[in-house]
Order: structure tokens, then C-alpha cells, then sequence
């Protein structure tokens, strides 16, 4: 069994997303005083769409897809979403589709990740920003023998879709 550990440089981009969070939830509580009456309405539409779209990345995006715990045991891989605090999920191997390949851009850099398939869905992102053991995890998933469905192109809207994605 192989467990994933978290890098500290993703830990603490997540424990800081905890106070942005906060910042802006008290911001949509606090719209009628940000905004003045003056203000079109549809900037005031405009304003709080893109404070739930933020938050809604921060949460379904970032927490929920990519800050996860993984086990690799011998006939199954296991997820825990949210820094490993959600609820655990398990694929048997012999369920998965097979695996994609992606490459997410920073500014320093690209870092790849794994996502696994099952009946065509995403359903594991193994991201190498995240996970330090990233390579121990790809090595073992590639001696698992499952099927490589070519490169997933990883850009904004990829990324948006996986988030509304359950």
C-alpha cells in the first residue's frame, strides 16, 4: 500500500484559501454596502457571480478535485477529497477506463497530471503540484497495466468543466 502525501507548498495554498473564503463570503453578505444604490444593476449581478464563481474554484476546484488523498493498495485505488478529510472512494483497477495524461501550466513551469477514467468520467486527478510522492504514485499506477487514453488538454475550460462535474 502506498499512501500520497501532500506537498507543504499545496497545504498551505489551501489553508489560505480558508481566510479568502471567509473574506468573501462576508463580502456577499456585505453587497448591499459595497455596492451603492448608485451602482447598475448589472454590475452588481456581475460582482457577485464572479465571488460565487471564485469561491465555487476554490472549493469544488482545488478541495475537492486535486487536494486529495490517495491509496494505492494492490486491486484498487482509494480517494479521500478536502486535504483527505472527505469521503473515501475505491476503483478497482479492472473498473477503470484506463488513464489520461495533462499538463497544467504555472508560470515557472508545467506539472503533469493523472486523471483515471471510469465509463468515461475523471473519477481520480493525481496532480503533480500537489502530491510529493507524485512519481512513487505514477510508477506503481503504470505497473497496474492500465489502458493510456492519450493526452488531456488542460486549459480554463477544462478546468471549469471538471468543477460543475460530480
Amino acid at each position: 500500500m502506498v499512501i500520497s502525501k501532500l506537498k507543504p507548498v499545496a497545504i498551505v495554498l489551501v489553508i489560505l484559501t480558508i481566510p479568502s473564503i471567509g473574506v468573501l463570503v462576508m463580502m456577499i453578505f456585505d453587497l448591499k454596502n459595497i455596492l451603492d444604490n448608485s451602482a447598475p444593476l448589472i454590475f452588481k449581478v456581475l460582482y457577485a457571480l464572479s465571488i460565487l464563481f471564485f469561491l465555487s474554484f476554490l472549493i469544488l476546484g482545488e478541495l475537492r478535485n486535486k487536494a486529495i488523498k490517495i491509496e494505492l493498495q494492490q486491486d484498487y485505488i482509494s480517494k479521500r477529497n478536502f486535504l483527505g478529510f472527505g469521503l473515501k472512494e475505491k476503483y478497482l483497477y479492472s473498473d477503470l477506463d484506463g488513464f489520461k495524461i495533462g499538463e497544467v501550466h504555472s508560470r515557472s513551469r508545467f506539472y503533469e497530471c493523472i486523471y483515471l477514467t471510469k465509463d468515461g468520467r475523471k473519477v481520480v486527478n493525481i496532480s503533480e503540484f500537489y502530491q510529493e510522492n507524485y512519481r512513487e504514485l505514477k510508477a506503481i499506477l503504470m505497473q497496474k497495466r492500465l489502458s493510456y487514453l492519450g493526452k488531456e488538454f488542460v486549459g480554463f475550460i477544462s478546468e471549469t468543466k471538471d468543477i460543475f462535474t460530480f
